[in-house]
This record gives C-alpha cells, sequence and structure tokens, in this order.
C-alpha cells in the first residue's frame, strides 16, 4: 500500500451550499482525488455520494474534481427564497493526492465509493432507477461509513512493488537447502494439491522504493509456499515434508 491516505477536507452535518464552499475553497480539492456527499435540495432526503478527479492515464488531478462539483452547481442551481427546489448542499468531501501512477479502479476513492455500494444497497433510490449512488438514509450513518478507516478503503493500491526483482531474488538454485515445513494449506473441496509453507536457506530481498528510486524498506524473506513436487527436488525437502506429515497426524494432505 502507498502512504497517501485520504483525509477528511470537508464535513458538515448541516450541509452548506456548494456553490458558496467551492468559491473559498477551490484549492482545497486541486489536484486531488475525492469522494463526496451532496443532497439536492429537490431531492428531500435522498443523498448522493461520488467521486472526482479520479480519470486515468494522468488525465485527473487538477481541476478535475472542482469541475465535477461544480457540474452539481450548473444542474440544480442555488438556494433562493422564490423557488426552495433550487439549491444543492454539501456534507463531506474526503481526498488524497493525484497520483497518475495509481489506476483509477485502484483509488483509494474509487475503493470506498464501491464499500459504500454495497454496505448502502438497502438505502438504495430503486423506485427511480437513478444510480446506486444516491441512498435514503441518515447523515450519521454515512460519516460514519466514510469515515471507516477499518475496512481498508482508505489508501491507493500501491503497484509499484519492484515485482521484477522479487521474482528474479525469488527464483530457487541447487545450492538453496530447505531447512523446515511450518505449516500448510489444503483446499477443503476437490482434489487441489497441499501447499506447504517452507523455510530456506537462503532469503531473498524484496525493496521497496520511492519514485525516485530511493530505497525506503529492505527485508529479507525466508518463506515461500511450495508444491510437495517442487520440495522433493532440493536437499531436506523430502525429509522436512515427512516430518511435517508425521508430526500433523490426522490433518488432510493432498500430495
Amino acid at each position: 500500500m502507498s502512504n497517501n491516505k485520504t483525509k477528511v477536507i470537508f464535513e458538515n452535518y448541516d450541509g452548506v451550499e456548494l456553490r458558496d464552499w467551492l468559491r473559498e475553497n477551490r484549492g482545497k480539492i486541486k489536484d486531488k482525488r475525492i469522494l463526496y456527499l451532496v443532497k439536492a435540495n429537490i431531492d428531500k432526503n435522498l443523498f448522493k455520494f461520488g467521486i472526482g478527479g479520479n480519470k486515468g492515464d494522468g488525465e485527473g488531478g487538477g481541476e478535475n474534481a472542482y469541475g465535477r462539483l461544480h457540474q452539481y452547481v450548473n444542474y440544480y442551481g442555488v438556494s433562493n427564497k422564490d423557488d426552495k427546489c433550487k439549491g444543492i448542499k454539501l456534507y463531506m468531501i474526503i481526498g488524497n493526492k493525484y497520483d497518475k501512477d495509481i489506476k483509477p479502479e485502484d483509488s483509494a476513492v474509487a475503493i470506498k465509493e464501491k464499500y459504500l455500494i454495497k454496505q448502502l444497497k438497502e438505502d438504495r433510490d430503486n423506485e427511480n432507477s437513478r444510480g446506486r449512488e444516491r441512498v435514503n438514509t441518515n447523515i450519521r450513518t454515512l460519516f460514519r461509513l466514510i469515515q471507516n478507516n477499518a475496512n481498508k478503503t482508505d489508501e491507493d493500491i500501491e503497484l509499484e512493488r519492484r515485482k521484477s526483482e522479487r521474482n528474479k531474488q525469488a527464483k530457487l538454485t541447487t545450492s538453496d537447502e530447505v531447512l523446515e515445513v511450518t505449516g500448510h494449506v489444503t483446499p477443503k473441496k476437490g482434489k487441489g494439491k497441499t501447499l506447504f509453507r517452507t523455510r530456506w536457506s537462503r532469503p531473498y530481498i524484496l525493496t521497496e522504493k520511492d519514485k525516485k528510486g530511493k530505497t525506503l524498506k529492505e527485508t529479507k524473506v525466508f518463506t515461500t509456499n511450495e508444491f510437495h513436487h517442487n520440495l522433493i527436488d532440493f536437499e531436506g525437502g523430502e525429509d522436512a515434508v515427512t516430518e511435517y506429515i508425521e508430526s500433523n497426524d490426522g490433518s488432510k494432505f493432498n500430495l
């Protein structure tokens, strides 16, 4: 995961006029991916959540988040005494800095939006078929779900994990030795083969770097998951598997 966590940019249980907030706070959402919560006056108790600034191929960020929100102002107008149906209020915005290397579907705001759609499926405006992002629920429930960080929806999925380096270093050689088998996983159904958690004599180094190439962390990895037919080709492999199976009598193994 990256360190580009989402943060609350604005929250207000009573809501504020969206047009006015954008005029005063445009800079706060520049170069941001955002998830927002709004409610048009004409919709009464129907809240709308959505995302902005989330385009791919480097086309997001900039003023894209502002442009998305301003579309609502253009459509619904501004609240006034003569027409109570006009206007739209803003209740919350969370966001993080736009990163062109993160695909739109892997962004924190997109992941959060999917989470909200799933959690609020019983509250959708199905009667008018206006989309999965319009819900009839209370504001406190929405705030709680949006700010819930326990579901791992507050960070982008980091794709640059140096996979080529990891795969190269993890390639086993004839000099590698199996020290022990420490665990296993056997599929509950079907005839899938058992995977054995294997500790090796030689680690490989997993290096995490920032976008400038500076090393952030190096981790020695000594264990991998291997099938039995792979392990018996290495020194100590057959003995380690046999010893593990004998010590776990009664467990299911598919060799």
